[in-house]
């Protein structure tokens, strides 16, 4: 591994670790349907029925945790 595919590595992780950080100081429900949805792969309609929202909700919070990201990301230079 040449130091270019080291910093590489170490900036990655670095990102990896803020958002991290970010999404875990969400807002819980917030937090959660970004998980669902992001990570597990669940559908908008999946999420609102497992939370007793409606679409428009879920959308809301999946805007809110990807402004939360944005801006935290932004804060920490990122």
């Amino acid at each position: 591994m040449n130091a270019n595919d080291q910093t590489r590595r170490g900036r990655i992780a670095a990102l990896v670790a803020a958002m991290d950080r970010i999404v875990v100081a969400m807002d819980p429900v917030t937090r959660d349907i970004f998980v669902r949805h992001r990570l597990d792969g669940w559908s908008y309609q999946r999420i609102a029925r497992e939370q007793g929202l409606d679409v428009h909700q879920v959308e809301r919070h999946l805007a809110d945790a990807v402004a939360t990201l944005d801006l935290g990301l932004r804060r920490l230079g990122l």
